[in-house]
């Protein structure tokens, strides 16, 4: 089994060159959406932060985010932008709440927690850049060597890579039982890149099962989270109402849709996908896995940067390819009977 060690210890060393312990911080932009892959980022981001004695005075959703009560809580300090892969043009509600942390005046110190980059236009490169620089101080860690290139050739500041901030959770997570030969957990999203009906063809085979995680039961936690987003839109801040309990409930949130992604992906002997996190996680819980790259190019940047030594990971060409990993990584004689 591949060693995470090395991984998690290469987090702890770059975060902890960037910070004084026991001081209080800001966590932003918790992702309040069945996304269970960013749901593992803020619960690996909570350990982090908790190993080095980081006190979380002030957290918020890009929804729920006031400057007003931001100051109020924390006058002073650091504030970490969670991370994941909507550093650019992609996924623009969460670069907004970015570019207002970043112009923010006062004696903040700024971390943007390891992000994969992607722009698709030079006006919102310039102005994250001048928004940065305008900044002084400010990091931004990245999650792969490609970002890690774009970084230090468009913006001034401190550049760290630093592996996904899930990988922390080795050791953790909890692993069910197959009922499946293969599950292909296939995004339903702006970076889908799975044929699902081709797919299912093609493994015609094996007894398959195609889901994607971004489909989840109403939980009475979840329909917490959903009235606190609401309760903002009315003019009533969470955090200013519920104190810490604003940040239980969110933290609460993330822990289900985690167990529900991890029971998912157990769900198969070998997991085919074309989320970063499905490969994450099933690395993670030691499951063979088949990963498929978006169109950006963000999960083989990924896995050359830090996990090309996993031997039960394959990184597919096509659909057409993934036939034979499938072959190539189904334990022997663990097929899922008929």
């Amino acid at each position: 089994m591949f060693n995470f060690a090395n991984l998690n210890k290469k987090i702890n060393d770059e975060f902890g060159s960037l910070i004084a312990k026991n001081n209080a911080c800001a966590l932003v932009d918790f992702p309040d959406q069945p996304n269970v892959g960013d749901s593992a980022i803020w619960l690996g981001a909570l350990k982090l932060l908790n190993a080095n004695n980081l006190q979380i005075d002030y957290a918020c959703t890009a929804e729920t985010y006031s400057e007003t009560t931001l100051r109020s809580k924390l006058p002073e300090g650091y504030i970490f932008i969670i991370g994941g892969g909507n550093f650019g043009t992609l996924w623009p509600r969460h670069q907004k709440l970015r570019e207002k942390i970043l112009a923010l005046q006062g004696n903040y110190t700024v971390i943007q927690l390891p992000q994969s980059i992607y722009f698709d236009d030079e006006s919102s490169v310039k102005n994250i850049r001048v928004l940065i620089e305008n900044h002084k101080n400010f990091t931004l860690m990245v999650r792969d060597t490609v970002s890690q290139q774009f970084a230090d050739n468009n913006f001034n500041c401190k550049v760290v890579l630093c592996p996904d901030l899930a990988t922390l959770l080795s050791g953790d997570l909890p692993l069910g039982t197959a009922t499946l030969d293969v599950q292909v957990l296939a995004r339903d999203d702006i970076e889908r890149s799975v044929e699902t009906n081709k797919l299912n063809h093609l493994l015609k085979k094996y007894l398959i099962s195609v889901d994607d995680w971004l489909h989840e039961p109403l939980t009475p936690t979840l329909l917490a989270a959903k009235l606190m987003q609401q309760s903002f839109q009315h003019g009533l801040d969470p955090v200013d109402v519920l104190g810490n309990g604003a940040l239980s409930i969110w933290n609460a949130a993330a822990r289900q849709r985690l167990a529900r992604g991890c029971q998912l992906l157990s769900q198969g002997q070998v997991v085919v996908t074309d989320r970063l996190h499905a490969h994450i996680i099933s690395s993670l819980m030691d499951i063979p896995n088949i990963i498929l790259d978006n169109h950006y190019g963000k999960l083989s940047a990924y896995y050359f940067t830090w996990h090309r030594e996993l031997k039960s990971t394959m990184l597919a060409s096509s659909v057409e390819d993934v036939v034979d990993c499938v072959d190539k990584l189904m334990p022997v004689n663990e097929l899922v009977a008929w």
